[in-house]
C-alpha cells in the first residue's frame, strides 16, 4: 500500500451490538470475504445510527481506509454511511470525514482517502433508523508517508468571494473529489485576480503543494495560476513560486515541489479578469 500499513489489524474493536454472532473484531481480522457465512463480518441489530470503530491504541497519522461490504446480500444496507476519525472514544466527537460515503451494487471495497489526518479512533456509523452496520473488513493505512504530512488539512482558509456554496474550507476538507457536487470544491464569484489561501497557524517548511483540480467540467478556467508561500497574510506580497503553473485537460491534480521554502500563508491567485477559481482540494507537506 505505497509503504503503509495497516495500522487496523488485529486491534481492539467495538460496535453498538451483536447479532449473528458478528463480533466487531470481525472487520479487523485479515478476512476480506464479502460472505457473511465465512465468519468474517460483523454485524449489529436492527437500530438507530448503529456504529462501529477500531482502537489503535495511538494516535496514528492515517493516509487512507479501505472498507469491505458484503457481498452475498444486503450489500446497500451500509449506504450511506459516515467516517470519523480522531482521538476521542466517543467517536461521533471525532472529525468527520467528508465524501460521497456509499456502496454501489458489486462494488466489494471503497478505499476513502485521508490524506495525514492524525486520530487513535476510526469510526463508522450509519446515520438513521432501523439500520444493520456489517463491516468484512477495515483496512486503515497509515505510517510513512514519505515523513511528510499534510500541514493544511482543516486549517482555516480564506476567499476573495464565495459562489454556489463553495465554501474556502472545502478545499483543505480531506474530499479530494474533483466532482463539485460532491460538496468538497470551493468556488469564488467571477471576478478580477479571484485569490485562496489557507493559515497553517504558524511558519512552516514546506517541501511539495499538491493540488486537486475540478473534472466534472470547467478545469480550465484555473489555467493560468500562481502560487504563493510566507508569512504575511497579505498573500501576493510574500514569495511567488516558479514554474509551469497550468493544469491540462484530464489531469486531476498537480504537485508542485516548493523545496523547503518557509511561510505560514499558502495561496493560489488566478490572474487576469473575469476568472473563477474553483479548489477541489490543496494539500500542502511538510
Amino acid at each position: 500500500a505505497g509503504g503503509f500499513t495497516n495500522l487496523a489489524l488485529y486491534k481492539p474493536a467495538y460496535q453498538s451490538s451483536v447479532a449473528w454472532n458478528g463480533n466487531p473484531d470481525r472487520a479487523v481480522d485479515g478476512g476480506r470475504s464479502g460472505t457473511f457465512h465465512d465468519g468474517s463480518c460483523t454485524h449489529t441489530d436492527t437500530e438507530d445510527n448503529p456504529w462501529w470503530y477500531v482502537d489503535l491504541e495511538r494516535t496514528q497519522e492515517v493516509d487512507h481506509i479501505t472498507i469491505f461490504n458484503r457481498q452475498d446480500c444486503c450489500w446497500d444496507r451500509i449506504t450511506p454511511f459516515e467516517v470519523y476519525i480522531g482521538d476521542k472514544s466517543n467517536v461521533t466527537e471525532n472529525q468527520k470525514l467528508v465524501g460521497d460515503f456509499s456502496f454501489p451494487a458489486g462494488q466489494a471495497e471503497k478505499t476513502i482517502q485521508v490524506g495525514g489526518l492524525k486520530g487513535r479512533y476510526v469510526g463508522i456509523t450509519l446515520p438513521g433508523s432501523n439500520r444493520i452496520l456489517a463491516l468484512c473488513e477495515v483496512e486503515v493505512y497509515g505510517g510513512d508517508a514519505g515523513g511528510f504530512t499534510n500541514l493544511a488539512l482543516y486549517k482555516p482558509a480564506y476567499q476573495s468571494s464565495v459562489s454556489w456554496n463553495g465554501n474556502p474550507g472545502r478545499a483543505v476538507d480531506g474530499g479530494r473529489s474533483g466532482s463539485f457536487a460532491d460538496g468538497s470544491c470551493s468556488h469564488t464569484d467571477t471576478e478580477d485576480n479571484p485569490w485562496w489561501y489557507v493559515d497553517l497557524e504558524r511558519t512552516q517548511e514546506v517541501d511539495h503543494i499538491t493540488i486537486f483540480n475540478r473534472q466534472d467540467c470547467c478545469w480550465d478556467r484555473i489555467t493560468p495560476f500562481e502560487v504563493y508561500i510566507g508569512d504575511k497574510s497579505n498573500v501576493t506580497e510574500n514569495q511567488k513560486l516558479v514554474g509551469d503553473f497550468s493544469f491540462p485537460a484530464g489531469q486531476a491534480e498537480k504537485t508542485i515541489q516548493v523545496g523547503g521554502l518557509k511561510g505560514r500563508y499558502v495561496s493560489i491567485t488566478l490572474p487576469g479578469s473575469n476568472r473563477i477559481l474553483a479548489l477541489c482540494e490543496v494539500e500542502v507537506y511538510g
